[in-house]
């Protein structure tokens, strides 16, 4: 039988309960730049759906973990997640726990007219199919597939 740590491996993320934000698009810059690239938006699509360490959240998106904390790091910065607890390491280490910063984040071009804008554009957002976060609203991808500019790069 393998002895049990002392420190308590996993402890559940209690959290206050999250209101919407809204962006204006004028506003939306730091938010956008960190959601270009695919694996960042991997990474937000994971955390919404459970929070979880940087270690746990590279490997559900297939990254490694340096490529991983750089875009949480660019992520919390932009204020779309941020550490929602701390569990430990079998060998006692803290370990950040990552989740969302806002329910749901809707960047609206225009005027903001408060919680008004963030309620119908969520509403919107469930209405049809079930889509994630980060990618609700998207159209389809433009003929002949994204601009080579966009993707990640290794």
């Amino acid at each position: 039988m393998a002895p049990q740590s002392a420190f308590p491996h996993r402890e559940a993320v209690e959290r206050e309960e999250v209101s919407s934000e809204a962006v204006s698009l004028d506003d939306a810059g730091d938010v956008v730049n960190a959601l270009t690239s695919e694996t960042a938006r991997k990474l937000v699509d994971r955390i919404y759906t459970e929070p979880g360490t940087t270690s746990e959240l590279a490997d559900d998106v297939g990254t490694s973990l340096q490529n991983a904390q750089y875009h949480l790091e660019r992520l919390e910065d932009a204020g779309v997640v941020e550490v929602v607890g701390t569990w430990y390491s079998k060998r006692g280490n803290d370990m950040d726990v990552y989740g969302p910063s806002s329910e749901p984040l809707v960047i609206v071009a225009g005027p903001l007219d408060g919680e008004a804008v963030v309620e119908e554009a969520a509403a919107e957002s469930t209405a049809g199919e079930d889509q994630s976060p980060v990618t609700a609203g998207s159209g389809p991808a433009p003929e002949g597939g994204p601009d080579p500019a966009l993707r990640d790069r290794p």
